[in-house]
């Protein structure tokens, strides 16, 4: 079983790692939407919410994988979409091999163009991340 902190810095470590990303930022989208600081192509992992079903708790990450996008160049945004779902692609290869939690491997991936600040184009998908929950009943305070 990995928390909901463990799985966090697992996800920045592997995009991290990444050959092809050379910032990850985890927080608010709107944050990093804001960020001009950041060396594209870059990641954002937000945190969204959890569930619980029977004895599993599934976190929710929303993924914002993106890159500069240059509009003098025809047909960028394209190649920018199929550089990110490669990225994506990887993740979800390494997701579903993970210990400590589950990949649920249908996931819905979105594109985007954005010109507020930066002008980026990229891919948008969110993931659920299960865990069994600790349901250890010695933990329970006694009232």
């Amino acid at each position: 079983m990995k928390t909901l902190n463990q799985i966090k810095f697992l996800l920045i470590d592997f995009f991290k790692a990444h050959k092809q990303i050379n910032d990850v930022c985890y927080g608010d989208k709107r944050d990093f939407n804001a960020n001009r600081n950041l060396t594209y192509p870059a990641i954002n992992i937000e945190y969204m919410e959890s569930n619980t079903n029977g004895k599993k708790l599934t976190h929710i990450m929303n993924m914002t994988l993106a890159d500069l996008a240059d509009e003098n160049i025809e047909g960028i945004e394209d190649e920018i979409y199929s550089d990110m779902l490669l990225v994506a692609e990887d993740f979800f290869a390494w997701a579903q091999e993970q210990e400590g939690f589950d990949f649920n491997k249908s996931v819905n991936i979105q594109k985007f163009v954005d010109d507020m600040g930066d002008r980026t184009s990229g891919i948008n998908f969110k993931v659920q991340l299960s865990t069994i929950r600790s349901q250890n009943v010695c933990a329970i305070p006694k009232i």
